[in-house]
């Protein structure tokens, strides 16, 4: 039998996150008669943590306590016997005079004395500069899941510097591809494709559980994502201010998410008085009892590169209204599998009446839309391009 290949994920944590139930996905379908697999993360544990194989080797090196002005940072670690902590504090001050290079001698610190053939830095930041630097292994891959580049322009030359060390560039959606080589035109790297897999047996086994926040309503809408600027979650607000006028009124939609806009947005229904419409309740660590429980499922974001929260409904065959972006472009078809909007109130508002008005017409949209996730984001679709990057032969389980 050939000797197992040798595997390093670098990761913050796995607290509820679309980064990281794509990295809890991918460890869950992973054939591990080939894999011997290591799990780095910088941060914390998390929510997800219940959901790791068992073969997954968990290497917890928290790092928080290393960040903060110097002084007194290294006065704290110290007193509380965090001396691991103090140097690493040490380390990133070291980087700044002489480079990332300092960043060889953290080895220790984070436990990683293995040498692999493959590292995999899901994340950039942090997680890409320990395996660019600090991990020793044969080949090294750096997840990008952005819609957008939002690194700033002081640090594009630090992250093309970080990026040469790597062999592959993994994106999720095609457009990227173009987006990251306009970023860096001299950078010489593979840029490689792999969507986030959409595990269809788990999300309905877990949409199977009891939700307690069911409310009574003819309608009910549901949005699912990190309540951030560039999610646009406020539109939620606006467009239910505006579907009320048009006579819109027994319905109510669930916002499931954090983030910093959560309290503006929560503000915001109060002002207008459809706190009782908009319901906000937070981080889910399994929304799908809540996609399965409603009749629309609705994304408001301006900015996606694959947008997992969508082919997640489709799979529940929920119709589907999508802001558009570059990402769910990609795999959706305005009246084929969803019902396509333009980034504004107006579009959103007509696309959700249209689908309120046309319930005739979801039996069809809902079976293409399961039957195209279930063609071209299935596990062992997925699973196939991760084995066939790294060079191993997939065999179908």
């Amino acid at each position: 039998m050939p000797k197992k290949k040798r595997l390093l994920f670098v990761n913050g944590h796995l607290n509820v996150g679309g980064v990281e139930k794509s990295l809890i996905d991918l460890l869950r379908h992973l054939d591990y008669s080939k894999y011997d697999v290591d799990l780095l993360l910088l941060q914390d544990k998390g929510d997800y943590e219940y959901l790791l194989p068992k073969e997954v080797r968990v290497l917890l090196r928290r790092t928080d306590q290393s960040y903060g002005p110097l002084l007194p940072t290294l006065f704290s670690n110290i007193m509380h016997g965090r001396f691991g902590d103090a140097w690493y504090r040490i380390l990133m001050l070291l980087t700044d005079v002489f480079g990332n290079r300092v960043l060889r001698s953290m080895r220790p610190l984070l436990h990683i004395a293995r040498h692999y053939d493959f590292a995999v830095a899901y994340r950039v930041g942090p997680a890409a500069k320990v395996v660019a630097y600090t991990v020793n292994a044969e080949r090294k891959i750096c997840w990008w899941h952005h819609g957008v580049f939002n690194i700033p322009t002081s640090q594009l030359k630090e992250t093309e510097e970080v990026w040469a060390k790597f062999d592959s560039i993994v994106v999720v959606a095609d457009y990227c591809k173009q987006m990251l080589k306009d970023v860096f035109p001299s950078l010489k790297i593979d840029y490689v494709t792999i969507p986030n897999m959409v595990d269809f047996e788990q999300i309905t086994s877990l949409s199977k559980q009891s939700f307690p926040h069911k409310v009574d309503a003819k309608v009910r809408l549901v949005t699912v994502c990190r309540l951030s600027p560039e999610k646009h979650t406020e539109n939620i607000v606006y467009a239910t201010e505006k579907l009320r006028m048009l006579g819109y009124r027994d319905f109510v939609w669930y916002a499931v998410g954090d983030g910093p806009d959560y309290d503006h947005i929560k503000a915001l229904t109060v002002e207008k008085g459809l706190d009782d419409v908009v319901l906000l309740i937070g981080n889910q660590a399994n929304p799908f009892p809540i996609v399965n429980s409603v009749d629309i499922y609705v994304n408001t974001s301006y900015v996606e590169s694959q947008c997992l929260t969508v082919l997640e409904a489709m799979v529940l065959n929920k119709p589907c209204v999508v802001t558009r972006t570059d990402g769910t472009d990609e795999y959706t078809v305005s009246g084929e599998n969803s019902i396509t909007c333009k980034q504004d109130i107006d579009g959103l508002v007509e696309a959700i009446a249209w689908m309120i008005d046309n319930r005739d017409q979801w039996s069809m949209l809902t079976k293409n839309a399961a039957d195209m996730a279930r063609e071209r984001f299935s596990p062992s679709t997925i699973t196939a391009c991760f084995d066939k990057l790294l060079g191993i032969e997939y065999t179908k389980k």
